[in-house]
């Protein structure tokens, strides 16, 4: 056997493709690639030569610019394990067509396929630009006699990629101009641009001398006066703008340049698309004013200057600048008029009457005499802010002259001026010379400048051959607000403990208005011993005002830094010792308040009052009652037998005083009053602590405490020193006493 041919394995990337491969002279193989079992084959071949695969696709598998990829297979390729034929796409085609849509068939032969052409831009950051043109695909006519051409136009691009199309020509006009699409890789169909073209209109315009340039022509539309577009032509070469959707009237071109005006002579039609526009440009005149002081030759800044023509139909106003120069540009031939003001200076003559020819140019020179002078100065507040809508004003008093004539016309003059708001500094002019003034100050505001103090409250100056500077004003407001503070001062030689946990005492204060006391404006809590601050009030000096300090039962609630609104739930429900008000009057920028609790003084703990037990007080206070009564009701005999055997007792004691002192005092009354023999026995009883946390019926009830009491022994003395004891019956009715 021998071997007579080989085989070739082709694969392709993309469908739609027409596969052929010859041999120089004939096809020996054709194939539509239109599905996927299509892309790879294998085709056998007589012999190891040279041949060509010739694909026809809308891919491009080759960087040629022939519609057809002609792809050589030499005849090295036939090795044994090697003879394979891979075939990738570069490029995707891209199909651009223009529809050209005219009436009359003479325009047909207006337009070919070199007047119109699209710029293309794509690539990283469609930085890259490449140039479409367009040869003629096909020529229709429809029933309605609108005649139909259509360039059309192939163009290979990486696929994925988006590109920008604008469409441009100098003869018909697109309905859109500029389109964007996204190259689809396998869809080819979708890979379609169309651009719908009809005639347009021109406008010609023609401008008179020739020798006018750098002129700036603006299009704009007469429904908006929006610009269209903005060109800069000449004279010579004239302009052409197009192609326009029609109709003409829908346009408007503007023409301008320093120093000329464009009169527009006619438009009229030149053909059916292009209307021609001629204009004459004008050359202006210009005037140029310097206006010095005429003693010192310094330019003047600021002088007024207002120039008017003769037939009213032009003015204009500007001022000089640093260097005391203004111009007018732009002025049409004939007679103007120019008028030259400013304060403090006198213009001789101060109007001028000036004729302007086409072309002219002048430069005048206007003196000015200076007649009056200006006083300058600043209005602020003592930190040196700026105030605002004050008015400073100068009064004339009298002159340096001995005419009396003069005296009078010093007297007549008053000048005034509002503050410049935002810098408080002012000006007033037109002060004559040789006249003395009094610079004061006027507020807007009469009842705030009664309440205000002007530092220096005015100036006397007399007005020499220069400006005033330097008059200063400060302002002292007074204060509309007032400040209110509160010190509480807490005294207690006693730390009283609820549940083996130290307490603190709180203080609850209310502001409110003395003739209004059911309006509070103001409630806070704060420890006993603190500083009180509240907020600020208006300043009436008439308004009075009312503070109540209550001083609260002792809390367990511990302050670390404000007090929360659960801890003032807390203290809203704790009961009051003491209450004190305070009132004062809001007539100044600051009140100062002092409440003290003295609670040594008052001695609220001198008899072991427990402070938990305070908030069961009331239930303490009625239940001995409700005893007594029913013992009284169910045993009459027996009750009455036990007050005798305790009346007996206390008159063995030595009376109620000294009965009732040895139970609230024992450890005061054994010192003062016992005998020697018996002070040497005091060790064997043990004083009472009255800072533990024992409650006063368990005291009751210690039998330590009952032989402690029953041994005090009081005299005389000792009952007149406790004339004026106050003191409370624990467990029974809260009641001061007073012994007798």
């Amino acid at each position: 056997m021998e071997q007579s041919g080989y085989i070739l394995n082709y694969e392709l990337s993309h469908k739609n493709s027409l596969f052929k491969l010859n041999d120089g002279e004939q096809v020996l193989f054709s194939k539509n690639i239109l599905n996927d079992n299509d892309l790879s084959g294998k085709l056998c071949l007589p012999d190891a030569r040279d041949y060509k695969v010739l694909i026809e696709s809308c891919h491009k598998y080759t960087n040629t610019e022939s519609d057809v990829d002609i792809i050589p297979i030499e005849s090295s390729l036939f090795v044994k394990n090697s003879n394979k034929l891979a075939l990738r796409a570069l490029k995707t085609q891209v199909i651009i067509d223009v529809l050209f849509k005219f009436d009359d068939p003479a325009e047909k032969q207006r337009v070919t396929s070199d007047d119109l052409f699209v710029e293309v831009k794509f690539g990283p950051a469609l930085q890259e630009t490449q140039l479409v043109k367009f040869k003629v695909k096909s020529e229709t006519s429809t029933q309605t006699n609108i005649n139909q051409l259509m360039f059309s136009s192939k163009s290979w691009f990486a696929p994925n990629q988006l590109i920008q199309l604008n469409a441009k020509s100098n003869k018909i006009l697109f309905e859109n101009n500029f389109k964007e699409l996204r190259v689809d890789e396998f869809n080819c169909a979708s890979n379609y641009v169309q651009f719908d073209a009809a005639v347009g209109i021109f406008l010609a315009v023609s401008i008179s001398p020739a020798d006018v340039d750098e002129i700036s022509l603006v299009l704009r539309s007469q429904l908006d006066n929006s610009v269209l577009s903005q060109e800069t032509i000449s004279a010579a070469q004239g302009f052409k703008l197009g192609p326009l959707k029609p109709p003409f009237s829908s346009y408007n071109v503007e023409l301008s340049k320093s120093g000329y005006l464009f009169n527009k002579l006619n438009s009229g039609v030149q053909n059916k698309d292009t209307v021609q526009i001629d204009f004459i440009a004008e050359k202006l005149g210009q005037l140029k004013v310097n206006v010095i002081n005429s003693n010192s030759k310094t330019n003047l800044e600021n002088v007024l200057l207002s120039l008017s023509s003769e037939n009213r139909l032009f003015r204009s106003t500007i001022k000089t600048g640093m260097n005391g120069q203004a111009s007018f540009d732009n002025l049409k031939p004939g007679l103007y008029y120019l008028i030259v003001m400013m304060q403090e200076y006198e213009f001789i003559p101060n109007s001028h009457p000036i004729q302007i020819s086409d072309g002219y140019y002048m430069n005048l020179v206007v003196e000015a005499n200076r007649i009056a002078y200006s006083c300058f100065g600043k209005v602020s507040s003592i930190n040196g802010q700026a105030e605002s809508n004050i008015l400073v004003q100068a009064s004339g008093i009298r002159s340096e002259s001995d005419s009396e004539n003069e005296n009078e016309l010093c007297r007549s003059v008053q000048e005034s001026t509002p503050v410049e708001n935002g810098l408080g500094t002012f000006r007033i002019y037109s002060l004559r010379p040789n006249c003395e003034y009094m610079l004061s100050l006027k507020n807007s505001n009469e009842q705030s400048q009664k309440s205000s103090k002007i530092i220096p409250e005015h100036y006397r100056f007399i007005v020499n051959s220069s400006d005033v500077t330097g008059r200063n004003f400060v302002i002292l407001n007074q204060v509309e607000k007032v400040d209110v503070t509160l010190s509480v001062s807490f005294r207690s030689s006693i730390s009283p403990v609820i549940d083996l946990k130290r307490v603190n005492n709180y203080v609850k204060v209310k502001l409110f208005k003395t003739n209004q006391p059911n309006s509070v404006l103001q409630t806070q809590f704060w420890p006993a011993n603190s500083m009180v601050y509240f907020n600020n009030l208006p300043r009436e000096s008439m308004q009075q005002y009312s503070i109540q300090v209550e001083l609260l039962s002792p809390s367990s609630v511990s302050l670390f830094g404000t007090i929360t609104q659960q801890q003032q739930s807390v203290l809203q429900q704790q009961p009051v010792i003491e209450s004190v008000e305070l009132s004062f009057y809001a007539d100044s920028a600051h009140k100062q308040l002092v409440a003290n609790f003295d609670m040594d003084k008052k001695n609220y703990n001198g008899f072991g009052f427990d402070f938990k037990q305070q908030q069961y007080q009331n239930f303490y206070f009625t239940l001995p009652l409700f005893i007594l009564m029913i013992g009284l009701v169910l045993n009459s005999r027996r009750v009455q037998q036990y007050l005798q055997q305790s009346y007996s007792y206390v008159e063995h004691k030595g009376g109620f005083v000294k009965y009732f002192q040895a139970l609230v005092n024992p450890q005061k009354a054994n010192i003062s009053s016992v005998a020697p023999a018996q002070k040497s026995n005091k060790s064997a009883h043990k004083p009472i602590n009255r800072e533990t946390n024992q409650s006063d019926s368990e005291k009751q009830s210690s039998p330590k405490a009952k032989s402690h009491r029953a041994s005090v022994i009081m005299d005389d003395d000792l009952i007149e020193q406790a004339a004026d004891f106050d003191f409370t019956i624990v467990g029974r009715s809260k009641k001061t006493k007073k012994v007798e």
